[in-house]
């Protein structure tokens, strides 16, 4: 994911990973921005579709922190 956060914002890679989570959790393209830009979190059931549209585990992409166990870092 961080690949994608030093990409152009115009640029025709960024825009298809995008949509590929916008589609894969059912999203606003402004929502999914903001959770590539770290202002917000996908909701639980975004986390685990999102995980397995890109192929890694939902602990990789969303690590918990160790004061709130609730909460991706």
């Amino acid at each position: 994911v961080d690949i994608y956060l030093h990409q152009p914002k115009k640029n025709i890679e960024y825009l298809r990973f995008v949509n590929l989570l916008c589609e894969a959790s059912h999203s606003r393209r402004k929502t999914v921005k903001k959770w590539l830009k770290d202002r917000n979190v996908p909701r639980s059931s975004a986390r685990y579709e999102i995980a397995e549209v890109i192929g890694v585990s939902i602990s990789q992409l969303f690590p918990l922190s160790e004061e709130n166990q609730n909460a991706p870092v």
